[in-house]
């Protein structure tokens, strides 16, 4: 393989990798992954940060464009009423807008945190699913992970 081709298939790998698993940094000491690759291969660091940011919104759209489709299979099914289903959309899209409004807050937070946090809103959209006669489990996907591609498997 030519070595002008190496690099851009290796940014194209690491950059899916990275944001299939959220930008991971091991600490609050830790450069982000985009700025790492950046000086690693020399490369400029807005444009692995945009590639990266393209790849990231690729991916979020074909993960809510299978949401979308789930959802629609389970009315179709009449397992959820097209009532449960805008609800779920309303709450996944006041979800995503807390979390964009936080996004600084949990990145400033220990792990330890992160984790008392994400079981606290779990808890909250057990309870939400439950008031609403929703059954989140019905939302899991046949891998046995939630819509963000984390999870437990029968959780």
């Amino acid at each position: 393989m030519k070595k002008s081709l190496i690099i851009p298939a290796l940014v194209l790998g690491l950059g899916a990798l990275t944001f299939a698993t959220s930008k991971v940094m091991a600490d609050d000491n830790t450069r982000p992954f985009n700025v790492r690759i950046a000086e690693r291969f020399g490369l400029n660091q807005d444009e692995v940060g945009g590639f990266m940011q393209e790849m990231h919104e690729e991916r979020q759209g074909e993960m809510q464009a299978r949401h979308e489709e789930r959802t629609a299979t389970l009315v179709a099914d009449g397992v959820l009423t097209q009532d449960q289903a805008d609800q779920l959309q309303t709450r996944h899209e006041g979800m995503k807008a807390e979390k964009e409004a936080n996004l600084d807050q949990w990145r400033s937070m220990s792990r330890e945190e992160k984790q008392a946090q994400m079981e606290s809103h779990r808890q909250e959209n057990q309870e939400w699913a439950e008031e609403n006669g929703i059954d989140l489990s019905l939302l899991k996907s046949e891998n046995g992970f939630n819509q963000n591609g984390f999870g437990r498997k029968g959780r």
